[in-house]
C-alpha cells in the first residue's frame, strides 16, 4: 500500500490552494490583462491616428484658402491703373474703370478719382475697394484736420496707416496730388514725392507711366491729354486695365 501510494499521481497539485494551479491562475490573468492592454492600446492609436488625419487636412485646407485668399487680395490690390501727371500749368489725374474679381470683369466704369477738401485735393486709389474708401474717409479728416498742409495730412495717414492694427491689414495704396505737390502714400507708411510729377500705381502703372514720360520728352501735349494717352496705351497692355477713363485737372501753383 505504501508502494503504491509513492507510486500514485499528487492530487494534492490539482487543489486550488497549490502552487502549480496558482501559477496557472496568473498566467491566464496575465494573459487576459495583456490582451485587454493591446485591446485599449489599439483602440487609442486608432483615435489618435483618426485626430492626426484630421488635423493634417485641416491644416492642409486652412492653407490652401489662405493661399488662395492670399492671391485674391494680391489680384484685386493691382487689378486697375492710376496715373498723375504735372506738366506745363496742370496737373492731371486720371484711371480707368475696370473692377476685376478673379478672372472676371465685374465692372466696367467705376469711378477711382475723388475730390476731396471742395475740389482742391484730388485722389486716385488702387486696391480692394472698400479698403480704398476707408482710406480716403481717414484721410478727408487728417485734410480738415491740416487744411493748408496736405503735406502734414498725408504724413499723418502713412503714419496711422502704418501703426493702426487694423489699418495696416488695408490692400490699398493712394495718389494724392494738390496744386503744388504730388504724393504717393502706402500701407508701408511711405510718403513719396515724384522728381518728374509722374507717377502711377495699379497693375498697367508702369506701362502708363513710361507712355507719359516719353510723351512729356517729346510732345507739347498738355497733362490731361497726356494721361488719357498714356492711359489708352497701357489699357492695351495690361488685361486689368480698360479705356473708360476718368479725368480730373488742376491749375498748378508755385
Amino acid at each position: 500500500m505504501q508502494r503504491s501510494s509513492l507510486l500514485s499521481f499528487p492530487t494534492s497539485l490539482l487543489s486550488p490552494a497549490s502552487p502549480f494551479s496558482m501559477k496557472t491562475e496568473i498566467s491566464s490573468n496575465v494573459t487576459g490583462h495583456f490582451k485587454g492592454f493591446v485591446y485599449n492600446a489599439s483602440i487609442k492609436f486608432s483615435w489618435i491616428s483618426f485626430f492626426l488625419i484630421g488635423w493634417m487636412k485641416y491644416s492642409e485646407n486652412r492653407a490652401s484658402f489662405a493661399e488662395y485668399n492670399l492671391k485674391m487680395t494680391k489680384i484685386k490690390s493691382h487689378s486697375t491703373t492710376i496715373l498723375t501727371v504735372r506738366h506745363g500749368e496742370t496737373v492731371a489725374i486720371g484711371g480707368d474703370g475696370q473692377v476685376t474679381l478673379g478672372s472676371s470683369v465685374m465692372k466696367a466704369d467705376a469711378n477711382k478719382i475723388r475730390k476731396l477738401l471742395d475740389g482742391k485735393v484730388i485722389t486716385g486709389f488702387a486696391g480692394a475697394t472698400a479698403d480704398a474708401f476707408a482710406l480716403l474717409e481717414r484721410f478727408e479728416v487728417k485734410l480738415k484736420d491740416y487744411p493748408s498742409n496736405v503735406t502734414r495730412a498725408a504724413t499723418e495717414l502713412a503714419k496711422e496707416w502704418r501703426t493702426d492694427r487694423v489699418l495696416r491689414k488695408l490692400e490699398a495704396m493712394m495718389i494724392v496730388v494738390d496744386s503744388k505737390q504730388t504724393f504717393l502714400l502706402t500701407g508701408n507708411g511711405d510718403v513719396i514725392q515724384p522728381t518728374d510729377g509722374i507717377l502711377a500705381i495699379g497693375s498697367g502703372g508702369n506701362y502708363a507711366m513710361a507712355a507719359a514720360k516719353a510723351l512729356v520728352q517729346k510732345t507739347d501735349l498738355s497733362s490731361t491729354e497726356i494721361v488719357r494717352t498714356a492711359l489708352l496705351i497701357a489699357s492695351e497692355i495690361d488685361i486689368y486695365t480698360n479705356n473708360n477713363i476718368v479725368l480730373e485737372e488742376l491749375k498748378c501753383t508755385k
